[in-house]
């Protein structure tokens, strides 16, 4: 449980646990090149050498990156905040997307509840197939609009 929940602080304090990632490597590589300074290497090769035996500051940093926190939803988040900076730079497409969706939502919408009301489920009735609907005509001989109360 301890680790889940240092994984979700982690989420929020990015920015400091960078900085003292940094600070940590920093100091790790200014000791080693103390030490190799110690041992009688001048000081440009022993900077060289604690770099060469720490390794790659940057792939180390993305390690632990990686370990302390939840890379997939880092990147989601990160995908989302691109996805969003780029709709509000293009509004014409925003609002043409925009648009297409409601539409294609609004009609996919609709054709399933007329393709559910008719052929997924039936009435419910006993026997729907008895069921009538009664109309009247007026005297031009149009239909008129049934009562429904009387059905």
């Amino acid at each position: 449980m301890r680790p889940l929940l240092a994984r979700l602080l982690a989420l929020f304090r990015r920015g400091r646990l960078d900085d003292e990632l940094s600070d940590e490597m920093s100091a790790h590589l200014e000791q080693s090149t103390a030490d190799y300074v110690a041992s009688g290497m001048s000081l440009e090769n022993a900077r060289r050498a604690a770099r060469l035996t720490f390794g790659g500051t940057l792939q180390t940093a993305e390690a632990y990156r990686d370990r302390r926190g939840f890379p997939l939803l880092e990147s989601v988040w990160h995908d989302i905040g691109f996805a969003l900076r780029l709709l509000v730079k293009d509004r014409w497409f925003t609002l043409a997307a925009t648009i297409a969706l409601a539409l294609g939502i609004g009609v996919n919408n609709t054709v399933f509840t007329l393709v559910n009301a008719v052929l997924i489920r039936s009435l419910p009735f006993d026997e729907p197939g008895r069921i009538v609907s009664l109309g009247t005509r007026d005297a031009r001989g149009r239909d008129a609009e049934p009562d429904p109360v009387r059905g």
